[in-house]
């Protein structure tokens, strides 16, 4: 019997499986795939059950199954034989499976001066090849995150840009931007996975505070153009206030808090930005996150009995939405409870109707669909750091050829 005989026989029962939940109600099979995002042409071909009659119970995985799964799995099933083995490791499949693929599978987190970690939310199905980030050239600080891509900054004197993807540890290193951005600057990711366009389109956007001036300037990078350009817009309403740090992508603009608890909005497609104001509520343990699709402003509560209570505040008036009560039991830590006490506060929101919640040395994730709520111990890493959500994908990003002459102007400038 030959190795792909074997293959067959040994994974016919995983293929019979598989098969009867594809066959049986597909719609139903992949919730969290975003396809009011695809055409309705494009739906009905993929799941046309008159398309499937000729398919054999491999292809219908291969082509059905495959581009729906986090990046850990697609990596695992490359052993399953040789033609899964090129499939999976096609340019092709990876650009399908970012955009089929979209949930929230954990965080990156890293505290001041370490290494960065990945927390998953389920090992056995979401993990990164190299969550550390040894791949790049350089120890760097996670900025951003948004579908799969990592904005980081280098530490060395140049302080370089790097947009990287460590489930494939593929990355890039974009070329200096024009104006300086120091330390108070605030950089968005934005990238919205596509299947309609071979080459990956991300955007790197970093509001500028000026120095001795009272606005803020934008700077846009393309990875079409592969150039910074600085917006014609300029912010002159933060009377004096500073950003609170990086800020995240959502539907076509970037947002980012302010210290005095306004939102600085900025429109992708129209270059121009706005402010509104946080809810009155708000304090250090709330998080500005996207929430069931909207713009949202998370504020948790500790309540008796070891309780949670989630007020969840949304749109454009920050008015209240929904208030969710759940259990999050005995917070189990050994030393100062003074400490404890601070570690409590709201994370960015998960794919679906998921909560997170930062319970002393435990993150508390909440799904108020199923009303149930799951604990995860990381006293071994956590040190005041940020959470940055993070999706399993294995969107490409290819190693810039540029990046030794980019190094190379650096260091003669």
């Amino acid at each position: 019997m030959d190795n792909q005989d074997y293959l067959e026989s040994d994974t016919e029962d995983f293929y019979g499986q598989i098969a009867q939940e594809v066959y049986s109600s597909p719609s139903d099979q992949f919730p969290e795939a975003s396809h009011e995002r695809v055409s309705k042409q494009t739906a009905h071909d993929s799941f046309n059950p008159e398309l499937k009659k000729d398919m054999t119970i491999q292809e219908a995985v291969k082509n059905l199954v495959l581009p729906f799964l986090p990046a850990k799995s697609l990596c695992r099933f490359k052993a399953v034989c040789k033609d899964w083995n090129r499939w999976i490791k096609t340019h092709f499949l990876a650009l399908q499976q970012s955009f089929y693929f979209q949930k929230t599978c954990g965080f990156f987190y890293q505290c001041p001066d370490t290494f960065p970690v990945f927390i998953s939310l389920d090992s056995s199905a979401y993990g990164v090849a190299c969550p550390s980030l040894h791949f790049l050239p350089e120890y760097v600080t996670v900025r951003a995150t948004c579908n799969g891509l990592i904005c980081c900054r280098g530490s060395s004197g140049d302080n370089s840009y790097y947009i990287c993807n460590p489930s494939n540890k593929e990355w890039n290193v974009l070329p200096e931007p024009n104006l300086y951005h120091g330390p108070e600057s605030a950089l968005v990711l934005a990238y919205e996975p596509t299947v309609l366009n071979f080459k990956v389109g991300y955007e790197l956007v970093c509001a500028v505070p000026m120095i001795n001036e009272s606005v803020v300037r934008f700077e846009i990078f393309s990875s079409r153009s592969r150039t910074w350009r600085v917006v014609e817009a300029v912010c002159s309403d933060l009377m004096g206030t500073k950003l609170s740090g990086d800020g995240f992508y959502m539907k076509g603009f970037a947002y980012w808090e302010t210290d005095y608890g306004e939102v600085l909005a900025f429109d992708m497609s129209y270059e121009m930005y706005s402010i509104f104001p946080l809810p009155s509520n708000r304090g250090p343990e709330g998080v500005l996150t996207e929430c069931r699709g909207e713009l949202s402003y998370i504020v948790p509560y500790k309540l008796e009995n070891d309780g949670c209570l989630i007020e969840v505040c949304g749109g454009m008036g920050m008015n209240l939405k929904d208030a969710i009560s759940f259990p999050i039991g005995k917070m189990a830590k050994e030393g100062d409870d003074d400490e404890e006490e601070e570690c409590f506060r709201a994370l960015p929101c998960l794919s679906g109707d998921k909560f997170a919640v930062l319970v002393g040395w435990n993150l508390v994730v909440y799904d108020a669909k199923e009303n149930s709520a799951e604990s995860l111990n990381i006293r071994s890493i956590y040190g005041g750091g940020r959470f940055l959500s993070y999706v399993n994908s294995l969107v490409p990003v290819s190693h810039h050829e540029m990046f030794n002459e980019i190094r190379g102007v650096s260091a003669e400038n």
